[in-house]
């Protein structure tokens, strides 16, 4: 129901302040996810069509579905990179349009070709994440390290092959981490610049003990447990890389794979 939608998109993130960081977060999910030569491009097809005086219908009704659409999205505290996809088929049209207000000849040429080496670029680090998935990098170091221990993974962390789990609920001596998962509790848009109070500032909290347990081993704070191994996605490109760095892997549902042990007593 339209409730339902509601009250899962709207102030679900206590102490959260969509009105003052989403215009940024979003802004970044953006640049991440096209590239910053394309939003430059972008945003020099924008001035084009101001200087231009392309303001027909159509070029209304473009810039009102823009407008609501930033709206509604900076009212919502439940911030996914996600959503910033509504916005990607404009910035390219919008890009294509600056391109072709380059200078006819070499300059528009080689504008072109470093705008589409750059996307397809920007690609492959987007799928390099699925082809390199750091769960089945996991699952080989399990499978030679630990076949046979009480493992417990986290949701997102299991992968065809692995070796058995606990069962749901329970405790195992190796927790198998997923970013997917942990960083609701950690590093993540949604959550931007902070780690979150547990549990009312993570968006869809499991429990508060859940909670606690991550960001301990996050932090390294965690005393009966240390960290073994991690399987880290890398992000090659410069926005990839700063968007990794304020707030995780870009790609939803990849990401990196950390591996606890329990300590034996």
């Amino acid at each position: 129901s339209f409730q339902h939608l509601y009250e899962e998109n709207k102030d679900v993130v206590a102490g959260g302040n969509p009105w003052l960081y989403n215009p940024l977060l979003y802004l970044c999910a953006i640049v991440a996810g096209t590239s910053l030569p394309i939003l430059l491009v972008a945003i020099w097809g924008k001035i084009r069509v101001i200087r231009e005086g392309r303001t027909g219908p159509l070029a209304w009704i473009f810039l009102a579905f823009i407008v609501l659409e930033f709206l509604a999205l900076w009212s919502l505290d439940a911030t996914f990179v996600r959503r910033a996809n509504i916005f990607l088929p404009f910035i390219a049209v919008l890009g294509a349009y600056g391109l072709m207000g380059i200078p006819k000849g070499w300059p528009r040429r080689l504008a072109i070709a470093a705008v589409w080496f750059y996307t397809l670029a920007i690609a492959l680090d987007g799928q390099s994440g699925a082809w390199w998935d750091t769960r089945y990098a996991a699952r080989d170091y399990l499978l030679e390290n630990f076949d046979g221990r009480r493992i417990e993974y986290s949701p997102y962390a299991m992968a065809m092959g692995v070796p058995k789990g606990v069962p749901l609920g329970e405790r195992g001596d190796i927790l198998v981490a997923h970013e997917a998962y942990y960083s609701r509790y950690w590093k993540s848009l949604t959550t931007p610049f902070t780690v979150p109070k547990c549990c009312e500032e993570v968006y869809h909290c499991i429990s508060t003990e859940d909670c606690q347990l991550y960001q301990a081993l996050l932090s390294g704070q965690a005393p009966k447990y240390r960290e073994v191994q991690r399987f880290e996605t890398h992000a090659w490109l410069p926005e990839r890389r700063l968007y990794k760095h304020w707030f995780g892997t870009y790609e939803t549902f990849q990401g990196d794979v950390i591996i606890f042990e329990k300590d034996k007593q």
